[in-house]
C-alpha cells in the first residue's frame, strides 16, 4: 500500500476477517512483522527486499494498491525498484482506479 493512512485501514480491515494471520509494517507501526500475509508501504517493501532474505524466500505473491504512484517523481523510484527486485516467479498484482494507459505497462 503506498501510505501509512491507506495501509493501516486495510490491515484494519484484512486483520477483522483474518485474525492473527496479518501483519503490518509502516514507518510508524510493526504489528506481528512475521505473520503470513503483511500490509506494507512500498518504501518498507523495497527495504524488505534489499535486506530481509527470508521474506524474499517466504514471498508468494506482491500485491500493489495505489500502483499509478509509479509516475509521482517522489515516490516513483521505490515502486520502480520494488516491481524489479520482486524475485522471478512471484506473481505482481497491480491496482490502480486511475492508472492511464494501463496497457503500456503490461
Amino acid at each position: 500500500a503506498p501510505i501509512k493512512a491507506l495501509s493501516n485501514q486495510m490491515f484494519s480491515e484484512f486483520h477483522a476477517r483474518f485474525p492473527g494471520k496479518v501483519g503490518l509494517l509502516t514507518g510508524d507501526h510493526c504489528i506481528s512483522p512475521r505473520a503470513p500475509v503483511l500490509v506494507v508501504t512500498t518504501e518498507i517493501f523495497r527495504c524488505m527486499l534489499h535486506t530481509d532474505h527470508e521474506f524474499v524466500m517466504k514471498l508468494q505473491v506482491a500485491i500493489f494498491d495505489e500502483v499509478h504512484y509509479l509516475s509521482d517523481s517522489e515516490r516513483g523510484p521505490a515502486w520502480e525498484e520494488s516491481l524489479v527486485l520482486v524475485p522471478p516467479g512471484v506473481p505482481i498484482v497491480c491496482l490502480s482506479a486511475t492508472m492511464a494507459n494501463p496497457i503500456f505497462l503490461a
